[in-house]
């Protein structure tokens, strides 16, 4: 669940043990730690920290296949290229925008990439994502792991690109892998390529098909019926959220439909229990988010089991002066 969990069993160790984790945290392939400092220990002087602090890991680069990848995209049909969060992470937005306009590949996104294009791009073909897996001769996997939600790299009779800054990421998943920055990586790959890959008519299709379903969420989120559909609920939110508001989903299928519906126009404005279905961060996520990005609206969307975790944590949203001066202790 986690890249590291350790607990401070001395005030002394305070001090170390947070830099070690957020340099564990920020370091390839980036991900939580946890760390648990006893109240105790928290507010027991300790002596100032005079030893060098914990650095983060630099990606490790490995192009050996790069050469075998061009010609993989260059070869192929009926390309699509995956996003995830990493890019956003590792701020790779701009080049990863570059490269999807240089070449006109087809996008589909997850997790906090979702928005690093605007949702009006026919390229962006998130509703067509299971034809798209289905039916690619080249699926190209950028900035998230080969995972079940990914059937771990086997995407049929297509050919597998997977980039990412860890080469220990997915270490099982059969797939051509550039390893590296991800800034770096994009903008080489870029430079490699020279004109639009795929066919026109694959783009059209995919476009034509995430339309329809676009069509077809919209006609269901109008629906007006006796028992409120989460649909409806959503056809009433959308209209609401702005360019930069943050979108927090916490639960089951509730937050299921806020995924299909919700577009978000930036990257890192969508939030939700991830890929084991960590049911209660919601409450922890809006406090973080909204210290982080005050001036921004933020709506926050609870399922049933979701607040049966963590509804109590409400009075510590609401009470924001204690939790503001806590945090700057």
């Amino acid at each position: 669940m986690t890249k590291s969990a350790v607990t401070a069993h001395d005030c002394e160790q305070v001090g170390n043990l947070t830099e070690a984790a957020f340099a564990t945290a920020m370091s390839p392939h980036q991900g939580p730690t946890f760390l648990d400092i006893p109240m105790d220990k928290l507010f027991t002087p300790a002596p100032i920290l005079t030893e060098p602090l914990a650095s983060i890991t630099k990606p490790q680069s490995d192009l050996t296949q790069l050469d075998l990848a061009i010609d993989m995209i260059c070869a192929a049909q009926r390309p699509v290229i995956i996003a995830g969060g990493d890019i956003w992470q590792n701020q790779a937005e701009l080049q990863f925008r570059a490269l999807v306009a240089q070449i006109g590949i087809p996008v589909i996104v997850n997790g906090m990439a979702r928005g690093i294009l605007n949702p009006a791009n026919p390229l962006l073909v998130t509703p067509a994502r299971s034809y798209a897996l289905k039916n690619a001769d080249l699926v190209i996997v950028a900035g998230t792991p080969l995972d079940f939600r990914l059937g771990y790299g086997d995407f049929g009779d297509a050919q597998v690109i997977f980039i990412s800054d860890d080469p220990r990421t997915s270490p099982l998943a059969q797939a051509v892998r550039i390893t590296g920055d991800l800034p770096d990586l994009l903008s080489t790959i870029a430079t490699c390529l020279s004109k639009p890959v795929g066919t026109q008519s694959w783009k059209d299709d995919l476009a034509q098909r995430s339309s329809a379903v676009r069509l077809s969420n919209s006609e269901l989120m109008a629906t007006r019926q006796e028992m409120i559909h989460p649909a409806q609920i959503y056809g009433e939110l959308i209209p609401r959220l702005t360019e930069s508001t943050i979108t927090i989903g916490d639960g089951g299928d509730f937050v299921s439909f806020a995924g299909k519906f919700i577009e978000p126009q930036q990257p890192g404005r969508w939030l939700d229990p991830g890929p084991f279905g960590a049911l209660g961060t919601g409450m922890g996520y809006a406090l973080g988010a909204g210290e982080s990005f005050p001036g921004d609206p933020l709506v926050l969307l609870l399922g049933g089991g979701a607040a049966g975790f963590s509804l109590m944590d409400v009075d510590s949203l609401v009470t924001p002066c204690s939790v503001h001066n806590y945090c700057r202790q």
